[in-house]
């Protein structure tokens, strides 16, 4: 039942667009930033949107090189945790 819903509420929000505003809100966040690796909370912080919501953006945005991941983990400044952090790439960010 809880898989069901889940799989419905992704389909209405697929197709109402809320991942591409998301995807723009992480993008414009780290363009506005500056040029430092930041946690995925960080970015959330940043982008005004929730941790999962992140979390779900993540992988397709290292897949497409638009953000690129730290070669060793650093620590968070939200949870002191050492995390793999990640920053914009310039050179990958579509016009």
């Amino acid at each position: 039942m809880i898989k069901e819903q889940s799989r419905e509420a992704h389909q209405i929000n697929k197709l109402a667009g809320i991942y591409s505003l998301h995807r723009t809100l992480v993008i414009n966040a780290l363009t506005e930033a500056t040029d430092e690796w930041r946690s995925r909370r960080e970015i959330a912080a940043l982008a005004r949107v929730e941790n999962s919501t992140m979390s779900a953006l993540v992988q397709p945005l290292i897949a497409q090189n638009v953000l690129i991941e730290a070669p060793e983990a650093q620590p968070c400044t939200i949870t002191g945790r050492r995390v793999v952090k990640l920053k914009l790439n310039r050179m990958g960010v579509p016009a």
